[in-house]
């Protein structure tokens, strides 16, 4: 089991990449549980920092996580201070950059008018806590706030081939689910670890650089839209999408289906 916990509020340890932070307080990071309940032994960290069973951090807030149906590799979401929303490939050891990234951009800073990018911000300003730990950019970041819920991958063929084991997500400030392709040559590196076919999603025009920049660019991954909040995506037992949508007192569950 896997369980992902933000930055909650005034905390300051290590997995917020503060080196000067207080001790580890299961904060901003990706727990990996056993059968037992109990974090997994053979955690990619020193233990001495944080426990085994940490298998990311450096996360702000996710909301939404979900494993490739081809590689077994989890992908999660992440929200912004108020922009930066991300889409990640968290594998074992993944630093995701909070509080010193966010985005493709320094999380401290907004001057101008202008986001300050992450190349300002030294490699040796993030905590690594061990040898294993990695650094990657999102695989997607919308550079003004959606509010990224739910991701979840189709690994039916109910929606046509178009949509099987492509990846889904959607937002709570504008009711929008978002449809990304990813690369046709991943296979399952659970079964062949030789594999080193880097896992990414298939962005092209304006999105090629991996960035949502205006309401416009955020429409050419578009997929659905006229909802409620959406807070959640599942695929049934039919195989097909449900949105959970929620406004006010009320929710919704919307069923997506392929029409013929």
């Amino acid at each position: 089991m896997y369980v992902v916990i933000g930055d909650l509020e005034d905390h300051s340890t290590y997995t917020q990449n503060v080196k000067t932070g207080v001790a580890f307080d299961n904060s901003s990071i990706v727990y990996r549980l056993g059968k037992d309940g109990n974090p997994v032994a053979d955690g990619p960290f020193n233990a001495s920092k944080v426990p085994s069973g940490v298998n990311a951090y450096g996360i702000r807030n996710s909301y939404g996580m979900d494993f490739d149906p081809l590689t077994g590799k989890l992908w999660n979401s992440e929200n912004g201070p108020g922009f930066g929303d991300e889409i990640n490939l968290i594998d074992p050891g993944f630093n995701s950059g909070w509080n010193k990234l966010q985005g493709f951009w320094r999380a401290d800073t907004y001057f101008g008018g202008k986001y300050v990018p992450v190349d300002t911000v030294p490699a040796s300003d993030l905590v690594d806590l061990s040898v294993n730990s990695t650094y990657s950019h999102p695989e997607f970041a919308w550079n003004q706030t959606v509010g990224v819920t739910a991701i979840r991958f189709i690994d039916s063929e109910q929606l046509g081939e178009n949509y099987q084991y492509d990846l889904f997500a959607a937002d709570i400030n504008n009711g929008n689910v978002y449809h990304f392709d990813l690369t046709n040559n991943r296979s399952n590196t659970v079964n062949n670890e030789a594999d080193t076919t880097r896992d990414s999603l298939l962005l092209d025009g304006q999105l090629s650089d991996k960035i949502a920049n205006t309401t416009e660019e955020r429409y050419e991954a578009l997929f659905a839209t006229g909802f409620a909040g959406v807070t959640d995506l599942e695929v049934g037992p039919d195989g097909y999408l449900y949105i959970l949508t929620f406004h006010k007192s009320q929710g919704s569950i919307y069923r997506i289906v392929l029409e013929i």
